[in-house]
């Protein structure tokens, strides 16, 4: 449970310098990336949750996926930020496996919903740029909280 406490702050913290800053510190990201790897590899050892069924693994190399799917967006067109997909890579690494899909859709579904409700009310235009890392976070908040 502490585990998951800390995560949320990290997360959390780091949204917060996303929307302030547009930009988030490296050292703080990579410490975030580091635990997420720790929690990940123990949990492997150890058999904990999904780990232990027959393609637990293979669940977790899928939740790798939207994250390098940022990170290869954000290399070769430069139309998101870098650190999105880093952490989302880490979020996917620290959630049990099957849960990173879950909060890549359901960030971009909350994303989705704050643009239009923006655009409907004149606060935001076509080519407006938003912060990735609070709709994540309030993703995980749901997934954690309610799935």
């Amino acid at each position: 449970m502490w585990i998951t406490i800390c995560f949320m702050i990290w997360l959390g913290v780091l949204g917060l310098m996303d929307i302030r800053y547009r930009k988030v510190p490296v050292w703080l990201m990579v410490a975030g990336v580091m635990a997420a790897a720790g929690v990940a590899l123990y949990r492997y050892l150890a058999g904990a949750g999904d780990f232990c069924v027959p393609g637990g693994l293979q669940r977790l190399s899928y939740d790798l996926v939207p994250g390098g799917i940022l990170l290869a967006v954000s290399i070769t067109t430069g139309r998101t930020g870098l650190a999105d997909g880093i952490v989302l890579l880490a979020t996917g690494l620290f959630l049990e496996p099957g849960g990173g899909f879950v909060v890549f859709s359901l960030s971009l579904f909350v994303l989705a919903l704050v643009s239009v409700a923006l655009l409907l009310l004149g606060q935001a235009g076509r080519n407006t740029k938003m912060p990735y890392l609070p709709f994540l976070w309030v993703a995980c908040v749901i997934q954690i909280v309610w799935l």
